[in-house]
């Protein structure tokens, strides 16, 4: 690839950057975002915010595509700007992943909640206790409590889940959902960032094939020779 090509590129891709940067809080018109507002100037003060060296990406990946998938909807920018500071990530990448769940795209917490479901039926990590309403019958006082075990009805099935318990399920589910799918988007998008900088740095740093010099021949450097000598040489 020539020097010119890959300027070319390289223009091309800070082109890109910009129109994505159009979508995510930036530094000059952060104080216009409302409640983060009204923290502008302690953010502009923090370089490692709007810093895009590889280790905040990583960080700002991994910790934004969980956030981005908790079911948070309406606190996202706010949190992003609490786990930016914490984390000392950047916060446009951060917070730009926020906008990935809004109102129109709601059906990704469905999606969410199906993983954490499943996992907490096939794992049962989540699972919340089911309480058990049926009243405590006490035996009278001498009466023989292993005959009527032995002899009595079977034992009522327990109740089905009340709707407290059908909620809280349903939290679990979506945060631990948010969770796992959050963790494997930002791998994805650390993997892809790091793939494309590596190819970046591959082509920059591709060594240049050196020019081409003729050879000088016996008979071609006997005349430099001769052409070299002086009218004293020759006497």
């Amino acid at each position: 690839m020539s020097d010119e090509e890959h300027r070319q590129r390289h223009h091309q891709r800070i082109r890109w950057t910009k129109a994505l940067l159009r979508f995510v809080p930036r530094r000059a018109v952060f104080h216009r975002y409302p409640l983060v507002g009204r923290f502008a100037a302690y953010a502009r003060s923090r370089p490692f915010l709007w810093s895009f060296k590889a280790g905040n990406l990583t960080r700002a990946y991994y910790a934004g595509a969980i956030l981005a998938l908790l079911p948070v909807m309406g606190l996202q920018l706010p949190l992003a700007l609490g786990c930016a500071v914490v984390l000392r990530t950047n916060l446009m990448v951060l917070g730009g992943m926020q906008f990935i769940t809004n109102p129109a795209t709601v059906w990704i917490y469905g999606g969410t909640w199906w993983v954490g479901d499943s996992i907490i039926q096939a794992t049962g990590f989540g699972e919340t206790p089911v309480p058990d309403d049926r009243p405590i019958v006490l035996a009278p006082p001498g009466a023989d409590v292993s005959a009527a075990t032995e002899s009595g009805p079977e034992p009522a099935a327990p109740p089905p889940p009340r709707w407290s318990h059908r909620i809280g399920r349903s939290v679990n589910a979506l945060v631990l959902g948010g969770i796992v799918c959050g963790i494997a988007l930002g791998a994805l998008l650390d993997l892809g960032t790091r793939l494309l900088a590596g190819r970046g740095h591959l082509k920059r740093r591709a060594p240049m094939p050196p020019a081409e010099t003729p050879r000088e021949t016996g008979a071609d450097s006997g005349d430099a020779c001769e052409r070299r000598r002086g009218p004293d040489d020759l006497a």
